[in-house]
């Protein structure tokens, strides 16, 4: 007999025997106390109302109690469903990038030989366009084995990187990018800004932010990227004029998956998110001096360099 099946019968013999001995002795008691049939009459309704007037308030508690209980079991449930359909995302995920990156691999080494071989077919030793090229494809080689050790983040180690002209880099970059070309893109921060950091992810991050800027503002908008170190680490804002966040945007906005976007992956800030965590510090939404967003990233680490002033807010 299965464990609910003898709870239920207990419950049904204690009440059954609670409510016959009840029955009895008050029966008795009533028969003693009256003095005609008429006055044992009124004992008796009194007595039953009585009866089912406390059973009903035991049927409500009991009822309440266990009905809260099944509830709070289902949100047990479904909490721990949810938490097990992330981290199957995050598997395939993960899964997903080491194989794309393996192929990705690829195609890097057939486009870095293409471009050496155009510099040395055009004779273009020289040329700031393959030299850009080059940088991306480089880039592009650090994150694929990025996504190849995804499981295995202790293989990557930190180091004191000056984060300014590292930033600086990065634009020259994604300025290349079809969504960027076209806005105007600004670094504000004065050397040195020092922390200890992970170069490839401060680069993706830079380019992820920077990107999702130039797409959330018009055809000419304006995208400004702040370096600038802080008490206990540094600080990078990216600003934009674009339209903002709302609040139900805010509160979701670095959740894996969700963008607002029609063709949006929905990883870039939650990406964003990790590199800070990585790194000992957190990303917030604020609204920007030029109108639109701003994504704050604190990267709190002791190798920085300390700043002249304290950093607004």
């Amino acid at each position: 007999m299965s464990r609910p099946t003898v709870y239920a019968a207990t419950l049904a013999g204690v009440y059954a025997a609670t409510g016959a001995l009840y029955i009895a002795v008050s029966t008795h008691l009533a028969a003693a106390a009256s003095a005609d049939v008429g006055a044992l009459t009124q004992v008796e309704v009194i007595k039953g109302c009585v009866f089912v007037g406390v059973t009903a308030a035991l049927l409500f508690a009991g009822g309440r109690a266990s009905l809260l209980r099944i509830a709070a079991h289902q949100r047990e449930l479904a909490t721990a469903h949810e938490a097990l359909l992330c981290a199957e995302r995050k598997a395939n995920t993960g899964l997903l990038a080491a194989t794309v990156a393996h192929d990705l691999n690829n195609v890097l080494t057939i486009l870095n030989v293409g471009v050496e071989e155009l510099r040395v077919s055009a004779g273009l030793a020289a040329s700031p366009v393959l030299d850009d090229l080059d940088v991306a494809i480089a880039q592009a080689s650090r994150l694929a084995k990025r996504m190849t050790t995804a499981r295995r983040p202790e293989d990557e180690t930190p180091g004191h990187v000056e984060l300014v002209a590292l930033a600086q880099k990065t634009l020259d970059v994604v300025r290349m990018h079809r969504s960027v070309r076209a806005r105007s893109v600004t670094l504000v921060g004065e050397a040195p800004v020092v922390a200890e950091v992970h170069p490839s992810l401060f680069e993706q991050v830079i380019t992820n932010l920077v990107i999702n800027a130039a797409e959330a503002t018009g055809e000419r908008g304006c995208v400004e990227v702040h370096v600038r170190a802080s008490l206990d680490g540094a600080r990078i804002e990216v600003h934009d004029d674009g339209p903002g966040f709302t609040d139900e945007q805010q509160a979701t906005a670095f959740e894996p998956f969700y963008t607002t976007k029609a063709s949006g992956t929905g990883l870039g800030l939650f990406s964003v998110r990790i590199c800070a965590q990585r790194h000992g510090g957190e990303v917030t939404l604020a609204r920007s001096h030029l109108g639109g967003a701003c994504v704050r990233l604190d990267l709190r680490q002791a190798g920085a360099i300390p700043p002249d002033e304290p950093p607004s807010a």
